[in-house]
């Protein structure tokens, strides 16, 4: 049976059609924090094209013990090169929580995964997220490190 020509009367698709958006392409794009940033600084980790870009894979690793990595949505319109902070933007806004992410604990052969469950260990689920045409997303620190911190993320397209 081809699914997606599957009707709200098949036993493979009982929430009617075109119920959820239709996924296109998927993009994956990294970032990284040098060491030796200062605080509070964005560095860039993704960019969405001309299409909304659902958020669903990300995963780290480096930087130190003891500080906090954070995910900001932040407007088109920025440069992030590691100069300017969040506060120096409106408009920005943080995507995950503060203290969410850790630091100086995962490595490049064995990241952290911030989408995948992990009961009761580590970092809960985290929810995939919607990045909206054209925006971006930065990584920025709590404390200036003196490891470089890691990040990759994942997601697909939406084709509504």
């Amino acid at each position: 049976m081809n699914l997606d020509t599957a009707r709200s009367s098949d036993p493979l698709n009982s929430v009617g059609d075109n119920v959820y958006p239709r996924l296109g392409r998927f993009i994956i794009s990294s970032g990284e924090i040098p060491a030796g940033s200062d605080a509070a600084k964005l560095f860039p980790v993704f960019s969405a094209g001309t299409k909304n870009v659902e958020i669903q894979y990300c995963s780290y690793y480096g930087g130190d013990a003891d500080e906090y990595p954070q995910l900001i949505l932040v407007p088109p319109t920025i440069v992030l090169n590691g100069t300017t902070g969040p506060g120096d933007h409106p408009g920005s806004m943080a995507i995950t929580a503060y203290q969410y992410i850790t630091g100086g604990v995962f490595t490049a052969s064995t990241p952290n995964a911030m989408c995948a469950d992990n009961p009761g260990r580590g970092q809960a689920r985290m929810t995939p997220f919607v990045i909206p045409p054209n925006y971006q997303i930065g990584i920025v620190l709590d404390t200036a490190n003196s490891a470089a911190f890691h990040m990759t993320v994942g997601g697909f397209e939406i084709d509504a």
